[in-house]
């Protein structure tokens, strides 16, 4: 449902949160749904919800939003956490440590979970070139950071190739712990990244995600956006980042909670409410 008026005319950066999207709809009714439609379909529920609940007064003037769906956000108490075990992907859009910063602290915000038990970034594709050492560095620096204060455990990368990860394995002081592959790109694990892993102790992934720019571009996003509010307030919108979470029952295989935090940004447009 479109409304009439823009409901956030001067808001100029949004934070959207799932909850729990297991209590849903959206798996149950597709079950071979893409990761990208997942989270489209996620975000669209997201503000349905908000928009029951929310003061548009209040929201109208506001400048930063925070868009969530209340009654599925679950908190875990330190003795649930004994049992699960948190794996969070974030897909970047660029490879700016400020960003990267931004996204874990707003992961420990809305999930407050005391620690991430796996971390895996998925960097953006740079335009028409590989990914490198020199792309990569300045987030991994910031993860080591994480890791030392003992707020991530375990942390990996996504589709990083043999020769590039094992320029990141010499090269940080801690050593990525997982590497996950997207198997419709590479079709079966290269050998030498297998070799490698297993006389490191590295765990292999594989996934069917896109590259962490590619998952939501800020067309979609703003597609999503319009048709749940005003078409004004899907405007100029600019992914920053996603975090997709999992809360796992350890041991089991069994997940017992699954969503997505995002961010986007745009300029300032619209200086008062247009009529």
């Amino acid at each position: 449902m479109e409304f009439p008026q823009p409901v956030i005319p001067k808001c100029v950066s949004i934070t959207i949160h799932s909850g729990n999207i297991l209590h849903g709809n959206i798996l149950t009714q597709n079950p071979r749904i893409t990761p990208t439609e997942e989270l489209k379909e996620a975000i669209a529920q997201t503000v349905q919800a908000w928009l029951c609940h929310v003061d548009q007064k209040t929201v109208e003037e506001a400048t930063d939003v925070v868009c969530e769906n209340k009654p599925c956000i679950e908190i875990y108490s330190d003795e649930d956490r004994t049992d699960l075990k948190l794996t969070v992907k974030l897909f970047l859009t660029s490879f700016d440590s400020k960003t990267f910063q931004n996204a874990v602290d707003s992961v420990f915000q809305h999930l407050n979970p005391g620690r991430i038990d796996r971390l895996l970034v998925a960097f953006p594709s740079p335009k028409d070139e590989e990914i490198s050492l020199t792309h990569a560095m300045p987030v991994w620096k910031e993860v080591e950071l994480l890791v030392n204060d003992e707020r991530i455990i375990s942390p990996g990368v996504c589709d990083f190739k043999s020769e590039l990860f094992q320029q990141l394995f010499e090269a940080a002081e801690v050593k990525p712990k997982a590497n996950q592959i997207n198997l419709a790109s590479c079709c079966v694990i290269p050998p030498e990244l297998s070799e490698f892993a297993n006389q490191n102790s590295i765990l292999l992934l594989t996934h069917n995600d896109p590259a962490g720019n590619e998952l939501l571009p800020s067309e979609q996003l703003q597609q999503v956006l319009s048709r749940n509010m005003h078409v004004w307030d899907g405007e100029s919108w600019s992914l920053q980042w996603v975090a997709r979470y999992t809360y796992m029952l350890e041991g089991r295989g069994i997940v017992r909670s699954k969503g997505f935090l995002l961010a986007a940004e745009r300029p300032l447009r619209y200086g008062s409410r247009p009529s």
